[in-house]
């Protein structure tokens, strides 16, 4: 017995003291363990549904970068038949391939400035998106013309590779010399990304002039 205590009420009291502090580690620890362990469980099974959804996403996956791949290849080949940029130079050119190969006679042309038609983004080639503007630009020619180069030149127009549109037509007949006489008016369509850098027209060769204006006559 020690002070009055005897060895036995020592171990008792040991183990309620033991007791006693078991039961605080349980109520300030573990049971804050265990709540944190309940918020977390109750955390992940709100994102159950999330987690289906993206499961199902990553499933469907090579369906969708097939589905992107066919789709880049149809903007691209769309794009591939608009012009990158028209000029007045590529619009004179154009009429002068309409007077070789329809026989209009163009006695004058009026050009107009480009007109912005639309704004879209479409993917690049590497996936990241591009942003293109589309423009239109017309052309008046006023031509004498026979009724077969009327329909030749409508004819070309139509199957022009670039994106040309007959924007309009207004034709009399000629009562001087026959055949016909009117305007045509027609227009192109271009879209550009910012990118392109212009080329000239290649435009052809031209006599620069007579080497006798006057006629006379020139000794051998």
């Amino acid at each position: 017995m020690i002070g009055g205590i005897s060895k036995r009420d020592i171990n008792l009291l040991l183990t309620v003291f033991g007791l006693l502090i078991t039961l605080a580690v349980y109520f300030l620890v573990f049971s804050r363990l265990t709540a944190a362990a309940d918020a977390l469980d109750a955390g992940t099974e709100a994102l159950r549904p999330r987690l289906a959804t993206l499961q199902a996403y990553l499933a469907e996956l090579p369906e969708y970068e097939a589905g992107i791949r066919d789709r880049s290849a149809l903007i691209s080949s769309e794009l591939a038949g608009y012009a990158r940029q028209v000029r007045t130079e590529d619009l004179i050119m154009y009429a002068v391939m309409l007077e070789s190969e329809a026989a209009l006679d163009i006695a004058s042309a009026t050009f107009a400035e480009p007109v912005p038609v639309s704004e879209f983004s479409a993917p690049g080639a590497d996936g990241a998106a591009v942003a293109y503007r589309a423009y239109s630009v017309s052309m008046t020619l006023n031509s004498q013309m026979t009724y077969a180069a009327l329909k030749d030149a409508i004819d070309i127009i139509n199957a022009t590779p670039d994106r040309t549109l007959l924007d309009s037509l207004s034709v009399t007949f000629d009562s001087v010399r026959g055949g016909l006489i009117g305007t045509v008016t027609l227009s192109k369509v271009f879209i550009t990304d910012g990118s392109y850098v212009y080329a000239p027209t290649v435009v052809p060769d031209g006599a620069y002039g007579n080497g006798n204006p006057f006629g006379t006559v020139m000794s051998r």
